[in-house]
């Protein structure tokens, strides 16, 4: 899939406005090559792309998210990853919908996977499962073929989401999403785990809470849902870590810095996380969707 050629049809389907993410546009992790481009959506909402490339370009994923903290309406994410020559997409349509008036506009995302001439799979089970909606499918197929469909799902999905008034409850809204960040911090999930381990949680939870899910700052209004409110958990703290207490240099330094020092090796945990987390969250989707398949388990092992 090639996500230049997705977002040049993206921006024909919306006004889309690119955002300065400063030093997450472009990073280096041990094993990963990472740049992140985030878009506000007209006037309701923001687009987001991150890319990432490891092994040579033999192992690659992307992710495209589409989010309103002004909307009432389901969270799009759309995954991407290619390992040797296998390809999957995943689309997500997540539930944080108060308000269930608007999911009926969304539903004929999951027959375009139908109609795509794609192998569809079954979905692994996540701790995201129960908030998926119908639109939320799992597929197989050339390049062309889900380069294709993630461009019909995202086109839908705005268009869709145009429709939307949007809600006179903005402080529920954004108490809905705080809370599915905290749930994705707590237990991982659409490449936050592998991400992690190049910027640290904090700069992790920054990245993904204010430009991938577009949060940004809280809103300020008199008619947020108390409900809501005093359901929601307390929330982790998504302060950005700027330096490595003491070193002097920003996280982007640090996360590009040579790892194989004596004191990371001597770390027998740390090294187990470097060697195995980049391709464990990877490798465990493949393997779920694909365990008859001799060549998964061989390169799993």
């Amino acid at each position: 899939m090639d996500p230049r050629k997705l977002m040049e049809r993206l921006k024909g389907a919306a006004a889309l406005t690119e955002q300065d993410v400063g030093e997450f546009s472009h990073f280096k992790g041990k094993m990963m090559k990472i740049s992140v481009h985030s878009y506000a959506v007209e006037d309701w909402g923001s687009l987001s792309l991150l890319e990432s490339r490891g092994m040579a370009g033999l192992m690659r994923r992307d992710m495209l998210v589409i989010n309103s903290c002004v909307k009432d309406i389901p969270v799009l994410v759309i995954q991407y990853m290619g390992l040797f020559g296998r390809r999957m997409l995943q689309v997500h349509v997540l539930d944080v919908m108060k308000d269930k008036t608007a999911a009926g506009r969304f539903a004929s995302l999951g027959r375009m996977a139908e109609q795509s001439g794609t192998a569809v799979q079954e979905t692994p089970v996540e701790w995201y499962t129960p908030m998926q909606l119908p639109g939320s499918v799992t597929v197989t197929g050339k390049s062309s073929q889900l380069e294709q469909l993630a461009g019909d799902v995202a086109v839908s999905y705005l268009a869709a989401a145009a429709q939307v008034r949007q809600t006179g409850a903005v402080e529920g809204r954004y108490l809905r999403l705080r809370k599915l960040m905290s749930q994705l911090f707590d237990h991982g999930g659409f490449g936050y785990d592998a991400i992690r381990v190049c910027l640290q949680q904090q700069n992790t939870e920054d990245l993904y809470s204010r430009w991938l899910f577009g949060l940004g700052e809280a809103p300020v209004s008199g008619s947020g849902e108390q409900s809501d409110a005093a359901a929601a958990p307390a929330q982790t703290s998504l302060r950005r870590r700027t330096a490595e207490p003491g070193s002097g240099k920003s996280w982007k330094k640090a996360a590009e810095r040579p790892v194989f020092s004596a004191a990371f090796l001597a770390n027998r945990s740390l090294s187990r996380m470097y060697t195995g987390r980049y391709l464990k969250d990877f490798f465990k989707i493949f393997i779920k969707i694909h365990k008859n398949s001799g060549f998964f388990w061989r390169v799993a092992v």
